[in-house]
């Protein structure tokens, strides 16, 4: 369990690192911040505006300048979601992958903050999935591991008794090591924690310490604290044999060079 919370944090902590602009909003990223996010921007400023109630005075039921508010909100995340979708840019289809995902994850009960459904129409919540195959069809960085982490039914789910769970797999393994190949940090941080749990993936030693490597260089690189995968890396060197050892990090040091070196960071 202690090797699952550190490779946890490692997960967060790489993927938080890999997303850009393109990506950010609501936990998973891809709104690209308060800007074009007008839910989340109208909903803070006026939570943070509404008067407070005299003492004694009975809280009034309804604000007609937070009904405009909301409802301008609703206006503005529709228009960009119909931009979003109009577009041809893969990083715009994640985008917009996000922003739906956000309003499922209200529909389903998993999230009580209706905010992110502000403007989203039903007919623009079936288009969710495939917004994300765009994204991934057009190598849009961050695409593959939003496959990863929305399982295989899209939902979220990782139920090891799926029966679609193989065929998936199947898809998405090769997906995510080309997109490590080409520098894809939120890529490399879905792999390192799945090849070194094994949850939906044979764990592989061997590769995790390859992809903690990196991870770690990279961390040293940018000159942040690398404390937490220093130990990781540690632990899982200890697991293998010297040759395995010499391979994990010989192959570490190639990707490193081939596809993270000298890129500006993500």
């Amino acid at each position: 369990m202690a090797a699952l919370a550190a490779a946890g944090v490692c997960l967060a902590a790489w993927i938080a690192l890999g997303e850009g602009p393109a990506q950010g909003a609501g936990g998973h990223g891809a709104s690209g911040g308060d800007g074009d996010d007008p839910a989340r921007m109208g909903r803070r400023d006026a939570t943070d505006r509404f008067p407070a109630a005299p003492d004694g005075a009975a809280t009034p039921t309804a604000v007609p300048w937070l009904s405009s508010a909301t409802t301008a909100i609703a206006g503005q995340r529709a228009a960009l979601v119909a931009r979003l979708a109009a577009s041809h840019d893969p990083a715009d289809a994640l985008r917009l992958f996000a922003l739906l995902d956000d309003c499922r994850e209200v529909r389903e009960g998993r999230s009580h903050d209706p905010a992110p459904c502000d403007g989203i129409s039903d007919a623009a919540l079936a288009g969710r999935a495939a917004a994300l195959e765009r994204a991934v069809d057009g190598r849009a960085r961050g695409a593959v591991a939003r496959l990863y982490e929305a399982g295989p039914d899209g939902d979220g789910l990782h139920d090891p008794d799926n029966r679609s769970r193989l065929a998936w797999r199947a898809r998405l393994e090769p997906l995510l090591r080309d997109a490590i190949a080409q520098g894809d940090i939120p890529a490399l941080g879905a792999a390192m924690l799945e090849y070194d749990i094994g949850i939906d993936f044979p764990r592989d030693p061997v590769r995790a310490l390859t992809y903690f490597t990196v991870a770690l260089q990279l961390e040293r690189v940018q000159g942040r604290n690398a404390d937490g995968l220093v130990l990781h890396t540690t632990q899982l060197a200890a697991e293998l044999t010297p040759q395995q050892r010499a391979v994990a990090l010989a192959a570490a040091e190639r990707l490193f060079a081939d596809a993270f070196q000298g890129k500006p960071a993500q």
